[in-house]
């Protein structure tokens, strides 16, 4: 994904979300689909995140995730979280999406 972020990102950031290992991710049924879905909280796994920074609001960010990893970047208004928007502390928007892969779950 290419994003912007609306405050510069330091390089100690980018380090420490690099160092993320996989994680979990509490998601509330995404406001894109919540007129045809119950609403839950789903827990999501993001296995692994890489961020390249661009300059100081752009950004690449590589993510291997669970279904629901663009409600994981802008946080869907605080009911994605922990989101990228809350690991920045500002409001990050995706700006491009190429979908490298998917793989279908073990049973």
């Amino acid at each position: 994904m290419v994003c912007w972020c609306e405050r510069s990102i330091s390089t100690a950031e980018v380090a420490r979300l690099n160092a993320q290992q996989s994680f979990e991710v509490q998601q509330k049924t995404p406001v894109r689909v919540l007129h045809r879905r119950a609403l839950a909280t789903r827990p999501r796994t993001v296995y692994s995140l890489n961020l390249e920074v661009i300059n100081p609001h752009y950004f690449k960010l590589k993510v291997c995730a669970q279904v629901g990893a663009t409600e994981f970047v802008h946080g869907d208004l605080g009911r994605t979280r922990p989101s990228m928007r809350s690991f920045l502390n500002g409001q990050v928007e995706i700006l491009q999406l190429d979908v490298e892969g998917v793989e279908e779950a073990e049973d």
